[in-house]
């Protein structure tokens, strides 16, 4: 019974340490500077699992996932992934579903927000792949803010007009336009203002 012990603990960190990382923030309510999870926490978590497996408990953790994947409170999507990881539930599925929030808030546009739920995924164990994906957008949707505000700044109406038109192409919210919006029509009205003023010279 001990060599059966040792071998199913072993086996669970394998599971956590080798497969995949889905657990290593799945420890419950541990907080920042306490001691690692132990073997033996791994395996009662392990059990846990194996006792908490039901179709009524799945079917409720599928729809704490699909609630997480368009919902905006932070830290939401980490307890669904971890109720589903007790659930039972595919490591896929809990893939696809942190898969499915990062496309979701990609296409927010939202600076603040893709940062928060790029970190969140990253601390459950979203693949590298699909991180990468989400880096390479936070990336350009810096780099259109960057331009947004230089062209605010110099006030020039071509880059104002190029660039709100860019930003919407990329599915900016009205909102984060609102300001490039005001100036260009703060300079519309000063052009038109220096054309009344030639014309009635």
């Amino acid at each position: 019974s001990v060599l059966a012990l040792l071998a199913s603990t072993c086996g669970v960190i394998v599971h956590c340490r080798c497969i995949r990382p889905f657990l290593r923030d799945i420890k419950p309510h541990l907080e920042d500077g306490e001691k690692p999870t132990s073997a033996l926490e791994l395996h009662v978590h392990a059990l846990r699992r194996r006792v908490a497996e039901s179709e009524e408990r799945q079917t409720s953790a599928r729809q704490a996932l699909k609630a997480a994947v368009h919902s905006h409170e932070k830290g939401l999507l980490k307890r669904a992934i971890e109720e589903g990881w007790f659930a039972g539930l595919k490591e896929q599925e809990l893939e696809d579903a942190m898969a499915a929030k990062m496309r979701a808030t990609i296409s927010l546009q939202e600076l603040a927000l893709l940062q928060e739920v790029i970190q969140e995924c990253s601390q459950a164990g979203l693949s590298e792949r699909e991180l990468t994906k989400a880096t390479i957008a936070r990336e350009k949707l810096e780099k259109l803010l960057a331009d947004l505000k230089k062209a605010i700044s110099e006030m020039e109406i071509e880059s104002l007009q190029a660039i709100i038109r860019k930003c919407q192409l990329a599915g900016f919210p009205d909102r984060a336009l609102k300001e490039a919006r005001s100036a260009k029509a703060t300079i519309d009205i000063l052009h038109a203002k220096l054309r009344t003023g030639i014309d009635n010279q």
